[in-house]
């Protein structure tokens, strides 16, 4: 191939291959369609509405959002959380309105939470709403000694900045107390630990252990494990001790009770030891109705001797919100003035919303509507009527939007920010044709019968009854006259 054809084939392959890109890029979805704002601490370890805690605090997050007029279905919007937290819940957040239909859709990739608009958008207007999340400390950011930290929250337009205080975490020991704490194992697990005081000399007394599980979980044996803690400063060495030593036994409800058994010299504790019991949980469905699992046990004999209650406090992290937005419906009633066409004449209609291509509406006789078409509240639609007949006109009247004539059609503007129903009333005339003339009744064939000629009086006889004159001199005279006439030609000859 020669420099020249090379280079024409790359032309012409660049000719094909950009109008693609350009395709691409006006289909590509818009991924800042919101403004948001509103962001406050709504719920969780709070003080003052200050986020306040531990490495085990938890809290809700809230904030509300604005769609742009012109967004559609795929169009998103984002929100990152400051550094030093991080999301509690990873589950997708759906904002759904108050007739169960989804909205919008969160979803979480690392820090950034990215909403993407439903098919709801395609025919909806002036949507807004709601969310909220529950986040957590970013221990591997914030400091161990603690602090005050300003946590900025970013929405890809709009933003808010609340406060926390990470509280310290404390230096390690060589003792523990009684307790239970939790966490939340995703997707539907819960995981206990039950702390047994440190026994400061051998213990002989039964030691034994009852958990009744809660609302929203289930408890179980099945990975029931018991460690000795030997704390030191600083320091946690768990060695589990051996399965000999304790048994579990379900309870049927949702509970169970550990009963330790003695050592072969009678004692239930030796000096030193640090007990821990770390066992798992289902949660029910009823756990979607709680802010917070509060589960308690009852600690019978060991180094305090009497029983003793430790209660454990899991708050659940939760994501949701809500959206709702506005739309219109029109419908077109077809009437016709004029001489009109038969009664099963069918008219059409096209219209367009926000810009779209023309699309038709069923075809409809005269004294009826077409289906209605449903658009967003923020939608101008064009409207007009398809091969309108020679010599007709439409007009159309609109009841419920603003509207304004184009071409053989009409422009409505939808009323903003509001659910609303247009009536539109297409009324086409037609020409009247001028009354042609009654012909006259047919003249009767017969010939009309000849009129009898009415008899003349006789003719009267010429006499000069005056004169006293004879009509017979007349000749006389003419002849006269010639012979005058001879002898005045014949005396000029001779003169001649």
């Amino acid at each position: 191939m020669t420099a020249a054809c090379a280079l024409a084939t790359a032309f012409a392959l660049t000719l094909i291959a950009f109008p693609f890109l350009s395709v691409d890029r006006a289909l590509a979805a818009s991924t800042c369609v919101a403004q948001t704002s509103g962001f406050s601490f709504r719920d969780g370890d709070l003080s003052g509405g200050v986020f306040r805690s531990g490495a085990d605090g938890l809290a809700t997050v809230g904030f509300q959002w604005q769609v742009d007029l012109n967004a559609t279905p795929g169009d998103s919007f984002t929100v990152r959380l400051p550094d030093e937290l991080v999301s509690a819940l990873s589950t997708p957040i759906d904002l759904k309105n108050d007739r169960g239909e989804l909205v919008a859709t969160g979803t979480w990739a690392g820090k950034t939470a990215t909403f993407k608009l439903s098919d709801y958008a395609a025919n909806h207007g002036h949507i807004s709403g709601s969310a909220y999340f529950s986040v957590k400390w970013d221990r591997a950011v914030v400091s161990p000694s603690g602090g005050n930290y300003d946590l900025s929250f970013t929405g890809c337009r709009g933003s808010g900045t609340l406060r926390g205080e990470y509280l310290a975490e404390g230096a390690g020991g060589a003792e523990q107390a009684d307790g239970k704490t939790g966490i939340l194992d995703e997707p539907n697990g819960v995981r206990w630990s039950i702390f047994v005081e440190t026994a400061s000399s051998d213990i002989y007394a039964p030691l034994s252990i009852t958990d009744e599980g809660g609302i929203g979980f289930v408890l179980s044996c099945a990975n029931m494990r018991v460690y000795n803690r030997t704390p030191q400063p600083g320091v946690l060495n768990d060695q589990e001790i051996a399965r000999e030593r304790w048994t579990c036994a379900e309870d049927g409800r949702g509970g169970f009770t550990v009963t330790f058994h003695p050592l072969s010299d009678g004692r239930y504790v030796a000096g030193g030891e640090s007990l821990m019991l770390s066992f798992d949980g289902t949660t029910t469905p009823a756990v979607k109705e709680l802010s917070s699992i509060v589960n308690r046990a009852t600690i019978t004999g060991g180094p305090k001797g009497e029983s003793r209650e430790v209660e454990g406090i899991i708050r659940i992290p939760t994501a949701g919100g809500e959206g709702s937005g506005h739309q219109a419906t029109f419908s077109i009633l077809k009437k016709t003035e004029g001489d009109a066409p038969a009664a099963s004449t069918e008219y059409a209609f096209e219209y367009t919303c926000r810009g779209g291509d023309f699309v038709d509406l069923d075809a409809v006789t005269a004294g009826s509507r077409t289906r209605a078409v449903t658009t967003h509240s923020a939608a101008v639609c064009d409207i007009r009527e398809k091969d309108l007949a020679e010599g007709a006109s439409v007009a159309f009247t609109v009841e419920g939007a603003v509207s304004e004539p184009i071409d053989r059609g009409v422009r409505i503007r939808m009323n903003k920010g509001v659910d609303s129903v247009v009536s539109i009333v297409a009324t086409n005339t037609f020409p009247v044709k001028p009354e042609e003339p009654t012909p006259s009744e047919p003249e009767d064939p017969t010939p009309p019968k000849p009129e009898e000629p009415t008899p003349s009086a006789p003719e009267p006889q010429r006499v000069l009854a005056k004169t006293g004159m004879s009509a017979s001199i007349i000749p006389a005279i003419v002849l006269a006259s010639l012979a005058g006439g001879v002898f005045t030609f014949t005396s000029r000859r001779r003169r001649d």
